[in-house]
């Protein structure tokens, strides 16, 4: 009874605050052992509910391979089974996104100049900004955007249970060898159960990281770095290898006492305060550390006599304290937009991608290699040709031009998703008889 009576005032308005509670789902140890089973479950399962919505039918489902089988269209000169590197950096977010008025020198994404005419650059529209990586990470790896979810969906700790289609999966099928790497508590996010169910073969944490050289609270960007380079060194001969890392190094706090770091920032800085620009300037030097690790990276890549493909993106702009200051600051869209990049050691057919959000991202990189995987990815390809991005509030259209979010439009994609990691597998099985008709 006291349970019961607990969880029916752990929703009133007000009563978290007053006993000082937080949501702790991003650390399920933590959360238990804190706050208790009652407490800990009680945020766990708010926006636990998943449905479809309407339209979901093994009908829609065929129109969608229907549609997909007759607009698929391959880019010329794919790559042959490429080995593929995803790296999602922390806070990779430019802040004259923000606020154009920021002269920042040199500027924080200069050191990849040298890799101009191999590289493809984009913009991730984000569905978090300031925190909650696991979202974007769960959009890239399953291809269900948080538009989808119910508010406050935390997918990490409440949806992925047991074995999940996702990229990891699908490219193990095909003979690669799938590691995950991430120099962080393996805990942390519910990381390790959720590479687990998501296919990768391997999970390297904080624990395997030996004598890592730190930056500030979190492991360098170098660090990083080096075990991306020792892993692919020691792949297996056997096939090729897709190695997805998530780094820390730019994590925040910045500014705070021993971790402010300088950096040349003119232009439009009068309304900052001492500590805001201290947070900046740090800020933008992280961003530089980030931009020289990606460059050396490229550079040992390159020099690989088999084909690699190299993609690269933000989870999300740091939660900046100057923003709501910020009497020029850009439309509340700008705050999740992060930069992205594709690069190869091989020439690669132009994309002309300008935005994307993190649920299209593996449909459209898959399309540089002839690789043949799920017709959902096929299926999603053709969804960004039609909505070039979306989050749960904003979408871009064709024009790259961002509106409200029309969930109408952006239907169809959730749907797809729906269909593959909670449905029937409905798509699938169309694709499968239409592929057999003559």
């Amino acid at each position: 009874a006291a349970a019961v009576l607990m969880l029916l005032l752990f929703f009133q308005p007000g009563f978290q605050s007053a006993f000082q509670l937080e949501d702790m789902r991003y650390y399920q140890n933590k959360n238990f052992d804190w706050q208790g089973f009652v407490i800990a479950s009680a945020y766990n399962f708010q926006a636990l509910r998943l449905t479809p919505g309407e339209g979901y039918t093994e009908a829609a489902m065929v129109a969608q391979a229907r549609a997909a089988l007759a607009l698929s269209e391959a880019v010329p000169a794919p790559l042959c089974r490429p080995h593929i590197i995803v790296l999602m950096m922390e806070s990779y977010a430019d802040p004259r996104q923000l606020d154009p008025g920021f002269v920042l020198t040199p500027v924080p994404f200069s050191p990849l100049e040298r890799h101009k005419d191999q590289i493809q650059t984009f913009r991730l529209l984000s569905s978090v900004y300031g925190g909650s990586t696991s979202n974007t990470e769960f959009e890239f790896l399953s291809g269900l955007s948080m538009a989808h979810l119910p508010t406050g969906s935390m997918p990490y700790a409440q949806y992925v249970r047991g074995v999940m289609p996702a990229l990891p999966s699908d490219l193990a099928a095909l003979g690669y060898q799938t590691v995950s790497i991430h120099p962080n508590r393996p805990d942390f996010y519910n990381r390790q159960n959720v590479y687990e169910s998501f296919g990768f073969e391997q999970f390297l944490s904080l624990e395997d990281f030996a004598d890592p050289v730190y930056h500030g609270y979190f492991v360098s960007e170098q660090s990083f770095s080096n075990k991306i380079k020792e892993t692919f060194a020691e792949r297996a001969p056997s096939g090729p290898l897709f190695c997805f890392g998530v780094s820390i190094a730019n994590h925040g706090p910045y500014g705070t006492t021993g971790l402010v770091r300088d950096y040349d920032i003119g232009g439009h800085t009068d309304f900052l305060s001492d500590s805001q620009y201290k947070e900046l300037t740090s800020g933008a030097a992280n961003l530089l550390d980030s931009s020289n690790m990606l460059a050396e990276l490229m550079d040992y890549l390159d020099s690989q006599e088999e084909p690699v493909l190299l993609i690269a993106f933000g989870d999300h702009h740091p939660n900046w304290s100057w923003l709501e200051a910020d009497p020029d600051a850009c439309p509340d869209q700008s705050r999740y937009l992060t930069e992205g990049l594709i690069w190869s050691n091989r020439p690669l057919p132009a994309l002309g991608l300008t935005f994307l959000s993190a649920n299209f991202l593996s449909s459209q990189l898959l399309r540089l290699t002839d690789l043949a995987l799920p017709p959902f990815y096929q299926a999603m390809a053709l969804q960004a040709r039609r909505l070039k991005a979306y989050n749960p509030y904003y979408y871009i259209d064709n024009r790259d031009e961002a509106h409200p979010l029309d969930a109408a439009l952006a239907k169809e994609a959730g749907l797809l998703a729906y269909d593959r990691l909670f449905g029937e597998d409905y798509l699938d099985a169309a694709f499968q008889e239409l592929a057999g008709q003559p």
